[in-house]
């Protein structure tokens, strides 16, 4: 049944938050929404009480930079007036990195599981470097899948190890390529840039290694295609590991959460954007460090906490 306080905007492009001087907080203050519907045409909608976005961990600072929030150099690159200078839009990107091993199956056929998932498992492991709590995780695919998780060829016979550095001390950025909302921003995730990250996936493929090559995998285990045998030193690992990174679809972190105390952080502990009243973010992007596993309950978590939050708020 149609929910008279919920109505549902499909393929439309938000462009920016409309902000005005809140004369009663000495601030700026969110005052609706700049979109264009799916038929091309420039739209506002008006907020009665505040804004909620909730683009992602993308998507969120983009909208930010858009409507003049964020750092004043890089507004001024492209041409935004600043409105609240915000550091912290668009930095502290913090992702899983990770690579994928594979070796050959003797199993002849697709897996049917892979209808429901590719993924069969996970284990978490502690690099040499690290004491606390696991800093690796590995994901075990029961399907040979490529780096846009299709099978590899289209009837795989083998399966995937996938070290993950959970732990990442390595952070990137989300910028805009110009004033235009239809531009897709620069995204550079900046991986590796600390070295302890690659040392920490090159401990991960040691680890795989020592896994396939237990007895359980004996009926199973064929030739492995990634890395591959010409791959044994640290080094050559190292430089397959550079080649071969990729992302572990669990980016956090680009409207952090924290103190105005804090360059970097964009939202307070109630998510509400520093600077501007009526105006508060709601995803994955307000996390201050990133889980050392998977994000999805933890964005959950803050959609439900921020929930109660608005409630309580007599909304």
């Amino acid at each position: 049944n149609a929910k008279p306080n919920l109505s549902i905007r499909p393929n439309s492009l938000v462009k920016c938050i409309e902000l005005s001087d809140c004369s009663k907080c000495d601030q700026k203050q969110a005052t609706g929404v700049r979109y264009i519907d799916a038929k091309g045409v420039e739209r506002q909608l008006m907020a009665r009480k505040e804004v909620i976005l909730s683009a992602g961990v993308i998507g969120s600072p983009q909208v930010l930079l858009l409507s003049g929030i964020g750092p004043k150099e890089h507004l001024e690159e492209v041409g935004i007036k600043t409105k609240v200078d915000l550091k912290g839009v668009g930095s502290n990107l913090v992702d899983h990195p990770r690579v994928a091993c594979k070796w050959e199956s003797k199993l002849k056929g697709l897996n049917p599981m892979y209808l429901f998932s590719h993924v069969e498992g996970n284990l978490y492991a502690h690099s040499q470097l690290n004491e606390g709590p696991p800093d690796i995780q590995i994901q075990q695919d029961h399907v040979r899948t490529n780096e846009d998780l299709l099978l590899d060829p289209p009837v795989s016979t083998g399966f995937n190890l996938k070290p993950h550095c959970v732990r990442p001390y390595s952070s990137g950025t989300v910028r805009l390529r110009s004033s235009n909302a239809k531009d897709k921003p620069l995204i550079d995730p900046k991986y590796l840039s600390d070295e302890r990250d690659l040392e920490c996936l090159v401990e991960g493929i040691k680890i795989c290694r020592k896994v396939v090559a237990e007895s359980p995998f004996d009926s199973i285990r064929g030739a492995e295609l990634k890395p591959g045998l010409d791959f044994s030193s640290d080094d050559q690992l190292r430089d397959w590991v550079r080649e071969n990174v990729d992302t572990g679809y669990h980016p956090v972190g680009t409207c952090k959460m924290g103190s105005r105390l804090d360059p970097l952080s964009v939202v307070d502990p109630h998510l509400r954007v520093h600077g501007v009243d009526r105006l508060r973010v709601v995803d994955a992007s307000i996390m201050p460090i990133i889980p050392n596993g998977n994000t999805q309950a933890a964005t959950f978590m803050i959609a439900e906490r921020a929930s109660e939050m608005l409630l309580s708020e007599k909304w």
